[in-house]
């Protein structure tokens, strides 16, 4: 895309920007967290298993396998 860009006469030059990993920022509140009895661990696990997609096995059904995917929200 950037070629096709680059190639109109009107541009002279494009420059392709942005965050290439995905990235999110989490704001605490030491107050509630300390209220709702939660560690710095309980909030990166809740983070890190959200939306989650995971292998559930293969189960075979008249002569076929079918992959089985669970959804972890």
């Amino acid at each position: 895309m950037q070629d096709r860009i680059e190639s109109l006469k009107e541009i002279t030059r494009v420059e392709i920007g942005g965050a290439l990993t995905r990235e999110i920022q989490v704001d605490l509140d030491m107050y509630k967290m300390k209220a709702a009895s939660l560690t710095f661990r309980d909030v990166e696990q809740a983070v890190s298993l959200n939306n989650m997609t995971v292998s559930g096995g293969n189960i075979d059904l008249q002569q076929m396998s079918r992959s089985i995917r669970l959804l972890v929200k």
